[in-house]
């Protein structure tokens, strides 16, 4: 998704992890879908910090 920024399959990837049954996850996506549109548009924004530390321009990086 982040490679393409493509936000499209987000919803689908959401509910695969709300029905695994491993709490983590389970947790991990009611924190995504409480602010999903921003996670959306870090997703389809051409600048966002996953992009930055996959390409060692991230905070932390010398």
């Amino acid at each position: 998704m982040l490679d393409a920024r493509d936000a499209t399959l987000l919803p689908d990837w959401l509910e695969h992890l709300a029905v695994c049954h491993l709490p983590a996850l389970a947790g991990l996506t009611k924190a995504i879908r409480e602010d999903q549109a921003a996670v959306v548009r870090g997703i389809t924004t051409p600048l966002n910090s996953a992009l930055l530390i996959r390409n060692g321009s991230g905070s932390g990086s010398s």
